[in-house]
């Protein structure tokens, strides 16, 4: 990226204008970055993407997914550099103001594109939301200290049928899905545990074996096709690649409610990578957290926090 391009703040002169304009980008690359995020949540490409990436059956294509990931990276990139050359400036209240104004007025704006993208898909006649039955009971007897709490409450139960076990999904008006549309799943699964399948999807994630073979097995399913988005999806939530998950990795540093743009969070590991993202989940014991946390967090946890911790 081009620093040199980096104009005064709108007319504002000196140092504080400077970083008034590099919070100002910065948030822009933000909130771009989290538009193209929520495309590919929601399997649509934006208007600006090339031609050549669409399919009228397939709003989101692997090539058109490959894309969105590709930007996003882009922008995370222009961000670290726009991270790189903050100043410890002051700005004033009608600055701190008007960039979030900014912010608030590109959000919108992306937002209704979104939202027009959504409307206008082919997935928009379909009933793209699929979700999964969990278990509303617990196993249990009289060794299980949960059976004795639920007794005292009068929660038991009477013995629980054996089809009450069987997996299910509904749909977004609570309807049961089609079950020619978990057949289908079931037959991915089958064909994605088979030998030597799921080497080959090492780096890029295993749930990208179902994508790939998803159209002609649903398909042939003669599943609905109103739900198959939501199959789609189901199937597209595993595919978390290996190589985006980092163990034996400590975080020495997290710096979230940063300026130049709400819910910035900056993770930073003792072997010096650092990864931007909108949400961090802190799952430390309370005992790590009570010792470490003025080290770990930056700025300082809330009061009402630190108190509890206490």
């Amino acid at each position: 990226m081009n620093h040199s391009h980096l104009s005064n703040g709108g007319g504002e002169p000196g140092a504080a204008g400077r970083e008034f304009n590099r919070r100002r980008r910065t948030t822009r690359c933000w909130n771009r970055r989290k538009f193209l995020q929520d495309c590919l949540e929601e399997l649509v490409l934006p208007k600006t993407a090339p031609k050549q990436l669409r399919n009228d059956d397939n709003p989101l294509t692997e090539a058109g997914r490959k894309y969105l990931l590709e930007e996003c990276e882009k922008l995370t990139l222009n961000i670290y550099e726009l991270f790189d050359l903050k100043k410890s400036v002051s700005l004033s209240r009608h600055q701190i103001r008007k960039l979030a104004k900014d912010s608030e007025k590109q959000k919108e704006k992306l937002h209704r594109k979104l939202r027009s993208l959504c409307e206008n898909s082919a997935w928009s006649s379909m009933g793209d939301i699929l979700v999964e039955d969990g278990a509303e009971w617990i196993n249990g007897s009289v060794a299980n200290r949960l059976f004795g709490l639920a007794k005292r409450l009068n929660a038991l139960t009477n013995p629980i049928p054996a089809s009450a076990y069987d997996w299910q999904a509904r749909t977004w008006d609570e309807t049961v899905a089609d079950a020619r549309g978990y057949d289908a799943a079931a037959r991915l699964f089958e064909k994605c545990d088979e030998p030597g399948i799921q080497v080959n999807y090492y780096t890029t994630g295993y749930g990208k074996c179902y994508i790939d073979r998803f159209d002609k097995v649903y398909k042939n399913s003669r599943a609905v096709a109103r739900e198959k988005a939501g199959w789609y999806q189901y199937l597209h939530m595993k595919s978390v690649p290996d190589n985006k998950i980092r163990t034996s990795t400590p975080v020495c540093k997290i710096l979230w409610d940063q300026p130049g743009g709400k819910d910035v969070v900056l993770v930073v590991t003792q072997g010096g990578d650092a990864y931007l993202a909108s949400h961090v989940i802190f799952t430390a014991s309370i005992g790590h957290l009570k010792d470490r946390h003025t080290h770990l967090f930056e700025p300082q946890l809330p009061q009402s926090y630190r108190d509890a911790m206490n």
